[in-house]
């Protein structure tokens, strides 16, 4: 599956499709936001786990950016 980007818009680090034009305000979260909630849940599962080693999947095509937050918080508590 190859995107081309000429289909694409291309706004500061963001690339976006044209759909999303204009709706910015509503669909993101800002990335300290995503930060700041993955690293309150790694703590939570820090303590929750203590001890242990839980098997972590994303399983959601949309969650990738907050799981590799997510991952490395947990890595920086580490089990």
């Amino acid at each position: 599956y190859v995107l081309t980007l000429c289909h694409y818009f291309i706004n500061k680090d963001c690339i976006y499709p044209p759909e999303y034009e204009g709706h910015f305000s509503r669909l993101l979260i800002k990335q300290e936001e995503i930060i700041a909630r993955a690293t309150d849940l790694a703590k939570a599962i820090h303590e929750d786990y203590k001890g242990k080693r839980p098997v972590l999947l994303c399983v959601l095509k949309g969650a990738s950016c907050f799981y590799l937050h997510l991952l490395e918080a947990l890595q920086v508590s580490s089990f």
